[in-house]
């Protein structure tokens, strides 16, 4: 009979982090992970261990990827103005226009590679 197989003890969860929190914030915190079809403590891991806000869309969830498609599409025309506006004017656009591009660009791709 063949189970699951053994994690690596650096690998097994067993060490305990807990805290209080309002019954309503309960409540949105598990209506959050609810909503992504994960388990709470799978999605406050997520959360806590990760600079995103909240974890991607589940790849099931239709409507999560048409609205990060709407986001990327969002990210790819500040791309596009950015490049317009170094064509027009023979100048790079400012650093924090940059940076800002950059900033949403990573945090779209960090949702996609989650799927």
């Amino acid at each position: 009979m063949a189970g699951r197989p053994k994690k690596k003890p650096a690998e097994r969860r067993t060490a305990f982090v807990g805290f209080f929190v309002t019954p309503a914030e309960r409540a949105k915190i598990g209506a959050r992970a609810k909503r992504l079809d994960i388990a709470l403590s799978e999605f406050a891991r997520i959360v806590l261990l990760s600079d995103l806000k909240e974890p991607a869309p589940n790849a099931r969830d239709g409507a999560a990827i048409r609205a990060l498609a709407v986001e990327i599409a969002r990210v790819g025309n500040n791309i596009n103005k950015l490049a317009h506006i170094a064509n027009e004017c023979r100048d790079m656009p400012s650093r924090r226009a940059l940076d800002s591009v950059t900033d949403d660009l990573i945090a779209t791709l960090e949702k996609v590679r989650a799927l």
